[in-house]
């Protein structure tokens, strides 16, 4: 519905919206509590009155009927961060890159509750400003690479040739599988970012939805009478490919609140209202997907670069 993006300026975070002609006629409470769902109404009916949120520049009210072009300004006041899991390693860097692993509980970079708790503000305050090349979800564990260089990024990110990723699913998941198709929102999901993929394009797809072409190479690894490690090779890169797919196939990724064995998972988590059942059945506290392999094209030195890290524990004890 519009085009997002964050300033920072002393470390503090601005979020900036740009309204677009879907949202044009709505109110600015409405697109609000319609489009950031990390807040509920009534919390932000309190931001709008606080003053933290402007419209083009000025504090207006929560009634106020948006035009397509209107920028959204929001200054989040400041709070405690969810705890995260900030033992990243730093496994290469020259003077133009920088590939780190990430443990699976540490956003990549700022959104919702996060900001200083996030693997591109640690980053920042090593190196100053830095570029993401490829982006793993908060909960996927694995290979990163930054750039120094802005003038860079788009280049290495065009220079990676391979990403393989071990992921941990429910039942028994067998030899090899070719998935070439199309990637989709799944309109049957209440959770607005759910994907879902089909072999055939979808004849039924709500007009204006997106589809994308997928391809992901799947090998199964090894096995046991409730799980299958599965090894992904990306053919193509779209958001939550891997997952998405998966669950397409009938194989729920462990620990995955949206595609794992009840998209519920995600809401209840969202609101503080997992159980101890809940906990139970999700059996990791987080997605077991893991980023383990990346070979890439260093566009300065020209030289291949490739890179792997094993996979974590809390994934490999439940095969054994």
């Amino acid at each position: 519905m519009s085009s997002n993006s964050c300033d920072f300026t002393d470390d503090v975070r601005v979020i900036k919206s740009r309204v677009n002609h879907l949202a044009q006629g709505k109110t600015l409470l409405e697109y609000l509590s319609g489009r950031f769902t990390y807040h509920d109404l009534l919390m932000w009916q309190r931001e709008v009155n606080s003053g933290r949120l402007k419209l083009n520049g000025k504090v207006v009210p929560q009634d106020t009927v948006l035009r397509c072009g209107d920028e959204i300004s929001y200054l989040p006041e400041t709070v405690a961060e969810p705890n995260v899991d900030l033992n990243y390693k730093i496994v290469f860097e020259d003077d133009y890159v920088v590939v780190i692993d990430k443990p699976g509980n540490l956003p990549t970079h700022p959104a919702g509750a996060y900001m200083q708790n996030t693997l591109w503000f640690q980053l920042r305050k090593i190196y100053g400003n830095i570029f993401p090349v490829n982006r793993l979800d908060m909960e996927t564990s694995g290979l990163l690479i930054f750039t120094k260089d802005p003038k860079l990024q788009a280049k290495f990110v065009e220079s990676i040739g391979y990403k393989e990723y071990y992921v941990l699913v429910h039942g028994c998941f067998q030899g090899e599988v070719q998935a070439s198709g199309f990637i989709y929102k799944d309109s049957s999901s209440v959770l607005r970012k759910k994907r879902k993929f089909s072999y055939d394009y979808p004849l039924d797809i709500e007009e204006n939805l997106k589809v994308e072409t997928s391809s992901t190479f799947f090998e199964a690894v090894k096995s046991n009478d409730r799980f299958t490690l599965i090894k992904a090779v990306l053919g193509t890169g779209r958001t939550h490919q891997i997952r998405a797919t998966l669950s397409s196939l009938g194989f729920p990724v462990v620990g995955d609140k949206i595609y794992g064995l009840n998209e519920d998972f995600f809401l209840k988590r969202r609101e503080d209202r997992l159980t101890a059942e809940d906990r139970e059945l999700l059996i990791l506290k987080r997605q077991a997907l893991h980023s383990h392999r990346l070979i890439f094209r260093h566009v300065v030195t020209d030289k291949f670069m490739e890179f792997s890290t094993p996979i974590p524990k809390e994934i490999s004890d439940l095969l054994s």
